[in-house]
């Protein structure tokens, strides 16, 4: 269990509509560029776990297949609030909900979700790797798919030092390499009218070592009276306890955030016309280009948790757009035309819910109580038509774009045969869970075909299906498409 070192506060915050302390943002990554390791010193700073843990618990990864396989499979969720040291009068911190996501080609459906429900990005690369495909991938998703605004993080830029024995000349101008690069990417699909771009000189990248802790901006080894090459030759000497102690990682991430990533309230000016597709000049319309809390209630399901620790209940996460959502609502699915009450209402901390007894616009939110896909449009219960036509008028979000379709298909069936029911009902909730896998029924031989991005989604897949309902399981059939890009 996550123990939430300031509860209090966490709640405060989320209920308060003062936007301009508020970040939604999501870190995306390449798989093994590190991005699970440096969200754990972001979780240090939260008072979430020791300060000898942060770069070896790999938190966020709390699933047992994550643990045993290395890789963060599943988003996950975390809250923590930041005081900024440059403006100590300022009592009120800012509160950032982080999605930690997955890195791995298979998991890809659970970064476009994230994002969904994001404003900003920090794009996160491995300064010895450079940009590589999915980086290229997660920045279309990010920047051009969602219009979340990014910031740069070059990570492991220890191993330029230790492993490609650069000097500090040499290595400033891979990471300046890198940034050109991330920036060629993002002007590409960047949004029509923005002038979205990282700078290290302005403070929107941030250099160094999520595995030893250290990390800085220009701002802050100006602060510091540092130059790089002091920074380098520090680890050059050994003396990492020094470039924690001195340049610890967490604080030039988080300045990043705040000064460069948006609140809900800028973000949602430019987004909103971009992610739904109603009459934007509508009440409705209106109050979602503000983030307005007081405006009708509206927003969108993003993600599906299904927890083995709980017989595999499901814990539907996911952001308030517009109004604010009463612990006591029940709210109608727009896609689904049903209406659902709700059982506990909070915020997400891991895999631990915390209650909290209304969640305003512009907050990621988790809820108890019921199943749907994830991508799922919803409103409040009590708003909604009596005439099935004028429900099929309501507007939802639009959907999703996935980067990759299921081409992989598995044959699965149970070993009991009296289970085959069972066996529809616990596929059908972990393909709302992941809508990039499918499901079907083959009638020509009567069996049940699971269909994937690659064979990675299928195994995990099928291995959380048997453990609620045995199953035989046939060898992975690959179909080859063409599409068009």
């Amino acid at each position: 269990m996550v123990k939430v070192k300031n509860p209090e506060d966490i709640i405060r915050m989320v209920m308060s509509t003062d936007y301009s302390k508020k970040r939604i943002f999501s870190i995306v990554a390449h798989i093994d560029h590190g991005k699970t390791t440096a969200t754990d010193y972001l979780l240090r700073r939260a008072g979430l776990m020791r300060p000898e843990d942060a770069g070896q618990l790999q938190m966020t990864d709390s699933d047992d297949e994550e643990q045993a396989r290395g890789i963060t499979i599943f988003t996950s969720v975390v809250l923590l609030s930041f005081n900024d040291s440059r403006k100590p009068d300022d009592e009120d911190p800012f509160i950032l909900q982080i999605n930690d996501t997955p890195g791995h080609i298979s998991f890809t459906g659970e970064v476009s979700r994230a994002l969904r429900g994001s404003d900003g990005a920090i794009i996160l690369i491995d300064a010895l790797e450079g940009v590589m495909t999915q980086t290229e991938t997660n920045i279309r998703l990010a920047v051009g798919e969602e219009f979340c605004k990014p910031v740069l993080f070059i990570n492991k830029v220890d191993r330029l030092i230790s492993e490609l024995k650069l000097s500090p000349q040499d290595t400033f101008a891979k990471i300046d390499k890198i940034t050109r690069e991330a920036n060629e990417l993002i002007k590409k699909v960047r949004p029509e009218g923005s002038k979205w771009t990282v700078d290290f000189a302005k403070n929107s990248v941030t250099v160094g070592s999520a595995k030893h802790g250290w990390g800085f901006t220009y701002e802050i080894l100006i602060e510091k009276g540092l130059k790089p090459q002091d920074v380098f030759a520090k680890y050059n000497e050994g003396d990492v306890q020094w470039l924690r102690d001195n340049l610890a990682l967490d604080e030039p991430m988080l300045r990043m955030v705040v000064d460069h990533l948006p609140d809900p309230v800028s973000a949602a000016k430019y987004r909103i016309p971009h992610i739904w597709g109603g009459d934007l000049s509508s009440e409705l319309g209106q109050a979602l280009q503000k983030s307005d809390p007081n405006g009708p209630l509206y927003g969108m399901i993003t993600k599906i948790f299904l927890d083995p620790k709980r017989n595999y209940a499901a814990t539907l996460i996911g952001r308030v757009f517009s109004g604010t959502f009463n612990q006591t609502d029940t709210i109608y699915l727009v896609n689904s035309d049903s209406k659902n009450r709700v059982k506990r209402l909070g915020v997400m901390e891991i895999t631990d819910l915390l209650d909290i007894p209304k969640i305003p616009a512009g907050n990621l939110f988790a809820i108890f109580g019921f199943i749907c896909p994830s991508g799922e449009t919803f409103m409040l219960g009590n708003d909604v038509p009596k005439d099935k036509e004028e429900r099929k008028r309501i507007p939802s979000f639009e959907k999703i774009n996935y980067a990759c379709e299921a081409v992989v298909s598995r044959s699965i069936k149970p070993k009991d045969p009296h289970e085959i029911d069972k066996l529809d009902d616990v596929v059908g909730k972990w393909i709302k869970a992941d809508p990039t896998a499918e499901y079907r029924r083959d009638n020509e031989s009567g069996e049940f075909i699971l269909s994937g991005i690659d064979p990675l989604q299928i195994e995990i897949l099928t291995k959380r299906i048997n453990n609620q309902v045995k199953i035989n399981i046939g060898e992975p059939i690959i179909v080859y498409r063409e599409k068009i890009t």
